[in-house]
């Protein structure tokens, strides 16, 4: 679930240690990222659409949706915003799909979609890897939320004649511990990874047994029985860069609210009140923005022309690097 206050705390115990700053740069490696390209609008009925967002598919034999615009002359089900499970917007444009991640019955059915990157991962090459999640709810039975949403990169396409959960071990996942219970927002699930070399496929679901899976009643409803269904959307790999040599002793930033669709405000620890210059960066490491002049310890970002997505940024004097962060425009 986003936070109201995202604290980022680096130590540093000598003097002339390095600051990195990780950055993604060039092309995002997952087709149809966002779920907007179909071969056809889903419905009239909704049991493997998925398959329509091509080049996505689904690898077991359970029934993940595709949710669109287009659809709501066909089937209210699987339109969007409104749809069977609820009510939601795309995180970005007007489509989505949605999963069955967990069930109180302790049958390990599962829900997961796949699509194949459109190149291999390199051997050492970090990546910096993210996707979104919103929890759907609704009276009749969808009332679970879990931890540890997961994606998988594997070399081969992995894929079952069954409906159980997948026996892997996921890179990228939520926290353990925090529920993702978010309903009216999206929470962004994201990571890094070193590859190994050769990973072109991606899967993502809860990778864990029912038993193993921490579950919370959301809507306290059904006592005896319930599920849980989190809808997916904007799913990225970007090559990750890092840079930023300085020498810094501390730094403690604290962004609130982040995710903000207004505004935000970053702050840092700035005792000596230096003079200081924030730069922000998109997921390419292109500097979309510089606010110079900075005298206090706080600094207000507005969103202005930011479109919606992932920022990082960097807050430095003229000898030392004092911030550094990342925020979330929606």
């Amino acid at each position: 679930m986003p936070n109201a206050m995202t604290m980022t705390r680096v130590t540093f115990i000598i003097l002339i240690l390095t600051t990195w700053v990780t950055l993604a740069t060039g092309q995002n490696l997952v087709p149809n990222s966002s779920f907007e390209i179909y071969t056809a609008c889903p419905g009239p009925y909704w049991p493997n659409d998925v398959n329509k967002a091509a080049p996505w598919y689904n690898p077991t034999t359970c029934s993940p949706d595709y949710f669109d615009t287009c659809a709501a002359a066909v089937s209210a089900g699987v339109g969007s915003p409104n749809n069977w499970i609820g009510y939601q917007n795309a995180h970005t444009g007007v489509a989505y799909v949605g999963t069955y991640v967990w069930a109180s019955s302790g049958q390990n059915s599962r829900e997961y979609i796949q699509v194949k990157l459109l190149d291999s991962l390199r051997s050492g090459q970090q990546y910096c890897v993210s996707f979104y999640v919103s929890l759907g709810v609704s009276p009749s039975g969808y009332n679970y939320a879990i931890t540890e949403m997961g994606l998988l990169l594997s070399n081969n396409s992995i894929t079952t004649s069954n409906y159980y959960y997948l026996p892997y071990i996921p890179q990228i996942t939520s926290p353990p511990g925090v529920f993702l219970t978010d309903t009216l927002n999206w929470t962004m699930i994201s990571g890094t990874y070193t590859a190994l070399g050769g990973e072109q496929y991606i899967t993502i679901g809860n990778f864990k047994t029912d038993v193993n899976t921490d579950s919370l009643n959301f809507m306290h409803t059904s006592p005896s029985g319930g599920q849980a269904y989190y809808y997916i959307d904007d799913v990225s790999i970007y090559e990750c860069v890092t840079g930023i040599s300085e020498i810094v002793v501390s730094n403690k930033t604290t962004v609130y609210p982040n995710p903000f669709n207004s505004s935000a405000t970053i702050q840092f620890s700035n005792t000596k009140k230096e003079i200081c210059t924030l730069t922000l960066y998109d997921l390419h490491g292109q500097i979309v923005r510089t606010i110079n002049n900075i005298a206090s310890d706080q600094v207000v970002i507005q969103k202005n022309d930011l479109t919606n997505g992932l920022y990082y940024f960097v807050l430095r004097t003229s000898d030392n690097v004092v911030g550094t962060g990342k925020l979330s425009v929606e």
